[in-house]
């Protein structure tokens, strides 16, 4: 069994922009489960193929077809730039007036903060990485070493250093290891049948964790619910067991200083994108498709539809006719999360411009605070918010949200915490047209379902989105990467951008 977590320092690459990164933890999602064998035999049972790999066949859609793109956001993007370059003529929709989906950078604080997705994950790997070097956009190595786990549920606070608690081999080993008899148990019960384990995440937690330090345990498992973006008893245990690798508790990441939607734009230049613009209705036929907007009527011989799980569960748009029942019971099995962030932004700094994260154990709201200042932005403190936090705080008001949060925050960074001067809490779970942060497996998932939903319909209609990604999920380079599918599914193999 591969350790959970070691020691790297690497140097990830050598642009002007992007400094040397050095991070203290590899904790990725193949030394978190059960080794690189059980790994591969999982991507393997599972069907999963790189994209790279795929060989080429007739085209699904004609070439130089109009094709229709519902989504403005990663998967979008992704599809319309590949279609494009494959010859055929890609129409973008999106019912947002901006780029990005739930890629979203505020810039009124004196530097750009992502209130949607933030980071590239998964070190050189991650297909928008040379994109980002490309268009120039500032980016900030993640340590998650850098910083320090605190507990605040007594009346004298608890410290310690991250590297030393979350990051300690003998705490997260207890995970790693002890997933290996249940990784077996559910590898056996999909040979016997597709149904789900029927377990949650929580189920396993309880039994690894009996007995381990109660505040790293705790501090631990606020991360993942912010990883996930659910309650840990809400998550199914297939969901440690999809993807190629995908990290769990990353490092090598970049947290996008120069903003996400700006990447999003970028990579959007030169394609058609109509904004404020709502598909009611996607009327279709083998071959031809009818979307009714708020804008009128649009025509095209096929569809690409990245509508997240929450919208397409809600026949958002509504398809005529529906889904078959293989993707509508696929999709029914996936669960749309939230991860919403409370960003505070203080007249000037007061605290320790070198430390980059807390982890918080007994904090009402926030599981992880990120501090901006440590990556040369504005004084600004960013408050995560997963699982039944990320809940509690779509029906607060902005004053008691940031109340709680400026609280606990002057309990660990001392009394001359100034207040505040500038607030934003985001409130994913109400946003119309996501409906959500993003995807996660739900206990009674199988783990196959992007499998099933990026299967093409008719030849016509083609799904993309961050939880259709047969690689993984829930992040901006899945949504990408799934678009790159979807286009290569139409065209028949045409050539690929850079992934």
């Amino acid at each position: 069994m591969a350790r959970l977590a070691h020691r790297l320092t690497r140097d990830i690459d050598r642009q002007p922009l992007h400094p040397r990164e050095v991070s203290p933890l590899e904790l990725n999602r193949r030394h978190f489960l059960y080794g690189s064998v059980a790994a591969m035999a999982a991507a393997s049972s599972l069907g999963t193929a790189s994209l790279k790999s795929a060989s080429a066949s007739a085209p699904r859609v004609a070439p130089g077809a109009r094709v229709l793109v519902i989504g403005a956001g990663f998967a979008g993007i992704g599809a319309a730039r590949a279609l494009a370059l494959d010859g055929y003529t890609p129409l973008i929709v999106d019912a947002r007036d901006r780029i990005g989906g739930r890629a979203w950078s505020h810039t009124d604080l004196g530097t750009s903060v992502d209130l949607g997705a933030a980071w590239l994950h998964g070190g050189d790997d991650n297909p928008l990485k040379p994109h980002a070097q490309q268009l120039q956009i500032p980016w900030h190595p993640a340590d998650y070493g850098n910083g320090r786990r605190i507990d605040l549920r007594g009346d004298v606070i608890g410290v310690a250093e991250l590297a030393d608690s979350m990051g300690a081999p003998a705490l997260q080993a207890r995970l790693a290891d002890g997933l290996f008899w249940a990784w077996l148990r559910w590898r056996l019960g999909r040979l016997v049948n597709a149904s789900g384990s029927g377990r949650s995440l929580a189920e396993h937690w309880e039994v690894a964790f009996a007995g381990a330090p109660d505040a790293d345990a705790c501090a631990l498992r606020g991360a993942m619910e912010s990883y996930f973006a659910a309650p840990l008893d809400e998550i199914a245990l297939e969901s440690l067991f999809v993807g190629e690798g995908d990290e769990l508790l990353p490092s090598t990441e970049r947290l996008m200083t120069g903003g996400m939607q700006r990447l999003a734009e970028g990579l959007a230049t030169n394609l058609d994108v109509r904004l404020d613009t709502i598909v009611e209705r996607l009327e279709w036929s083998p071959g031809r498709v009818t979307a009714i907007t708020t804008d009128g009527e649009i025509e095209a011989e096929a569809a690409v539809i990245t509508a997240s799980v929450g919208l397409l569960q809600q026949s958002r748009p509504q398809l005529s006719p529906a889904l078959p029942d293989t993707h509508r019971s696929a999709l029914n099995r996936l669960a749309m999360g939230l991860l919403n962030k409370i960003v505070l932004r203080y007249p000037h700094r007061t605290w320790d411009d070198g430390e980059e994260y807390l982890a918080l154990c007994g904090s009402r709201l926030a599981s992880v605070v990120i501090n901006y200042g440590s990556h040369g932005g504005a004084p600004i403190l960013v408050g995560m918010l997963g699982g039944q936090r990320a809940r509690d705080v779509e029906g607060m008001s902005n004053d008691k949200a940031v109340g709680l949060l400026h609280a606990e925050l002057r309990r660990i960074l001392g009394a001359n915490l100034p207040e505040p001067d500038a607030a934003i809490v985001t409130r994913w779970g109400q946003d119309p047209w996501s409906l959500g942060s993003y995807s996660f497996l739900p206990v009674g998932a199988r783990g196959n379902e992007a499998q099933t939903l990026a299967e093409p319909v008719a030849d016509t209609l083609f799904l993309a989105g961050e939880a259709i990604d047969t690689g993984g999920y829930g992040a901006a380079h899945n949504a990408w990467r799934s678009g790159l599918r979807a286009a290569r599914q139409i065209s028949g193999g045409g050539p690929l951008l850079p992934s």
